[in-house]
């Protein structure tokens, strides 16, 4: 049953994303239904993962998950699935 309107686990896998990737986290961290966003690192550079922390300090609702390397995008999403706590889970790639 719903509980109300921030339900909504969205799961993105980042591989070398490139610039667009903070730009994408903010826009999803911006949505009023999301009740976390999911990061799964799949093998980003220094920089990336450091910005990514940064941002997961800035908002709780973003979570990190990395550690694992490249598994594949497939195994990152079950990753994520397996991290996300929302009682909808969306990935975005």
């Amino acid at each position: 049953m719903m509980t109300g309107l921030a339900n909504v686990s969205v799961v993105m896998v980042s591989y070398q994303t490139g610039a667009v990737l903070p730009i994408a986290v903010r826009a999803t961290l911006a949505q009023s239904a999301l009740q976390e966003l999911v990061v799964v690192d799949n093998g980003n550079p220094p920089e990336t993962l450091e910005m990514l922390r940064q941002l997961a300090q800035d908002d709780a609702r973003l979570t990190l998950v990395s550690g694992h390397g490249n598994v594949g995008f497939a195994a990152a999403c079950n990753i994520g699935a397996k991290a996300a706590t929302g009682e909808f889970v969306l990935f975005l790639n």
